[in-house]
């Protein structure tokens, strides 16, 4: 087998696969071997059809499977070994399509062009460079205000005589066979203004009599909601609705007590309204930071990706980019987002140099790891407390969904960080103190 490879341009070559007998037989005629015992054919006993007839009935679609495979193996290998800065996946060239008679020729032949980013040279990381790294002051508003929203969060339910707008009215549907003595909730806050006025002053035991479609504005997601139901079509809801009311309740902010507390932090671990505060500062502190350390990151990406003279195979890079994603995700990336998505592209590549050049590893331990974190996090802002039971086999599932496309988004994750962490031991990062406003406003820019 001969692999060689022709630059057509710094980010475009051609890469062409001569195959000959030799490379081939042997794995055509194992393939034919591992088949044979297993193949029924009529008029023979089983694993006894002559190799010649397997031959004449299989060898070709065997051959071509063979050759493919081979080819496939070969070119990954050859772009592994060369450490060719491989951009999307190589392209068949048109002049594979040619007839190929794969009874007679014994010679094969493929040409494949790729796209690359062109070669470039590791900028050195040295003190001269200089970024700043902020600290947001915690003002009492926002404190005032975190607190204020997770008192709308978790709010207290009180029981009332009589209906009014924002009411929470729970009851039974009646004289219906469809949705005989089915339970509703409806939270008249977010129903039709005008429908609901039927609702108001009404008390425990009364009937109403409403429209569902008018309640909903025809919404079926709401109706579905409402009726516990899965339904897809307006016409599968009955309309009029004979409804008795069992239950009238409002939802109020609640009072800064042990009962929020263990709502928001857990039971028993907050023990007055000091603590409270003060977890609120430490966690509106650990949002700050990572909002903060996000936009170092950003920020140092950005210069160290504008450092680098990296060009792209423009035409190919669209052209692949089309290939792989729908109309409207190829048009947002191409028309929209061209230079951001290339910019990451480059980033990839510089990653993987200091990668190299560092000798840093990305251990499997650690991918399981930051899953797991990932994990917690997601189970725990659905209030889902102590799930470590279950965490192995979540992790497990996770990583496995997607043909591991999940296990690989993490693993290069994790070797940008590292990657970024050996920058910043590099040049010098100052603490700069800076109000939330100040901080949003220069995050904006760094966006833009």
């Amino acid at each position: 087998m001969n692999i060689s490879i022709a630059k057509k341009s710094t980010t475009e070559s051609i890469i062409k696969i001569n195959i000959v007998p030799n490379d081939y037989l042997i794995k055509v005629e194992n393939r034919i071997n591992e088949i044979k015992p297993k193949l029924n054919l009529k008029g023979f006993r089983p694993g006894k059809v002559p190799v010649q007839l397997i031959k004449k009935m299989y060898g070709k679609s065997i051959l071509i499977e063979e050759i493919n495979k081979l080819t496939s193996h070969e070119l990954t290998n050859y772009i592994r070994e060369k450490k060719i800065n491989l951009i999307g996946e190589p392209v068949p060239e048109k002049s594979n399509e040619k007839k190929i008679d794969w009874d007679k020729q014994s010679d094969f032949e493929f040409k494949f062009r790729i796209g690359m980013v062109s070669e470039f040279k590791l900028e050195t990381f040295s003190k001269k460079i200089k970024f700043n790294k902020y600290d947001i002051k915690i003002d009492k508003k926002i404190v005032s205000e975190t607190i204020q929203n997770l008192q709308n969060q978790f709010p207290a339910i009180i029981d009332t005589k009589e209906i009014k707008n924002d009411s929470i009215v729970e009851g039974k549907i009646v004289n219906s066979e469809k949705y005989k003595n089915q339970k509703l909730k409806l939270f008249l806050n977010s129903l039709n203004q005008d429908e609901i006025k039927s609702f108001l002053k009404k008390k425990i035991g009364n009937k109403i009599i409403f429209s569902s479609y008018k309640l909903c504005d025809s919404n079926i997601n709401l109706l579905n909601q409402i009726f516990q139901t899965n339904h897809n079509s307006l016409n599968d809801f009955d309309d009029k609705i004979d409804f008795q009311i069992e239950k009238i309740s409002l939802q109020k902010p609640s009072n800064i007590n042990n009962e929020l507390f263990d709502k928001v932090f857990g039971k028993g671990k907050i023990k007055n309204k000091t603590e409270f505060e003060n977890k609120i500062k430490e966690s509106i502190k650990s949002n700050y930071d990572r909002e903060s350390d996000i936009l170092l990151n950003r920020s140092i990406q950005k210069q160290i990706t504008t450092k680098h003279k990296i060009s792209i195979p423009d035409e190919f890079l669209k052209s692949w980019i089309v290939k792989n994603n729908d109309k409207k995700s190829s048009d947002e990336i191409i028309n929209k987002n061209y230079e951001n998505y290339c910019n990451e592209l480059k980033w990839t590549f510089i990653v993987d140099k200091i990668i190299e050049n560092e000798k840093i590893k990305v251990e499997n331990n650690e991918i399981e790891e930051t899953a797991k974190n990932q994990i917690r996090y997601q189970l725990a802002s659905s209030g889902i407390q102590n799930p470590e039971k279950e965490l192995d086999k979540f992790v497990k599932n996770y990583l496995g969904q997607k043909n591991g496309e999940n296990y690989m988004r993490i693993h290069n994750q994790i070797k940008s960080d590292k990657a970024m962490n050996a920058i910043k031991k590099r040049i010098s990062i100052s603490n700069k103190n800076i109000t939330f406003d100040k901080f949003k406003s220069l995050s904006m820019k760094e966006l833009n």
